[in-house]
């Protein structure tokens, strides 16, 4: 393995409608209970990152819990050519459920202006668009692997091969080309 490299995973999204026990076992309970919910969070949404200290010397002032400063690390490492382990099948990182209310009008952080200033600090939107779909490897099992294709690692791979020839035309209209989600609309449309 290189010296520099980056490991993530997908987070298990929680709620928690009680207080936790810690009394001896309770990490087993807490896995099972959050098995039974089975909220695997989009691959968007990565809440830690394990790294070499060499690693990520630059960090542009990010606001942590706002979006984008965890898909400019995927971005970043990516173009750094250092390897993005998934280790989801090897570990299970729980992200406890909570409202907005704790911003202004209560609203989703997407739509407060932290958010647009994250874009901003990440050289924009194009930088912000890698998931853990854009992962190089797999821990599982304590091995590394290549991740296998999926329908979405390969519309993924779609969308990237489209951002690289799109290049040149603004980032609104590279969404609109690129996004497999905007795919979809477009073909709804086309077929009613």
């Amino acid at each position: 393995m290189k010296d520099k490299f980056v490991l993530l995973s997908q987070r298990w999204d929680y709620d928690i409608t009680s207080p936790i026990d810690f009394a001896a076992g309770w990490e087993s309970q807490l896995r099972e209970s959050v098995r039974k919910q089975n909220q695997l969070h989009r691959p968007a949404g990565s809440d830690f990152f394990l790294f070499p200290k060499s690693c990520y010397t630059d960090i542009p002032a990010f606001i942590i819990g706002r979006a984008g400063w965890d898909n400019w690390m995927i971005y970043k490492a990516r173009k750094q050519n250092w390897p993005v382990i998934d280790c989801t099948p090897s570990v299970m990182i729980v992200h406890q459920n909570h409202d907005y209310s704790h911003l202004p009008g209560g609203k989703s952080h997407y739509e407060h202006p932290d958010t647009n200033e994250n874009i901003r600090l990440a050289g924009g939107q194009a930088n912000i668009r890698y998931t853990i779909l854009d992962a190089t490897h797999r821990l599982v099992d304590g091995k590394l692997a290549r991740p296998k294709m999926s329908s979405l690692r390969f519309m993924r791979g779609v969308e990237l091969l489209l951002r690289a020839i799109f290049f040149f035309l603004p980032e609104k209209s590279i969404e609109n080309i690129a996004r497999p989600k905007r795919w979809k609309k477009r073909f709804k449309k086309l077929f009613k």
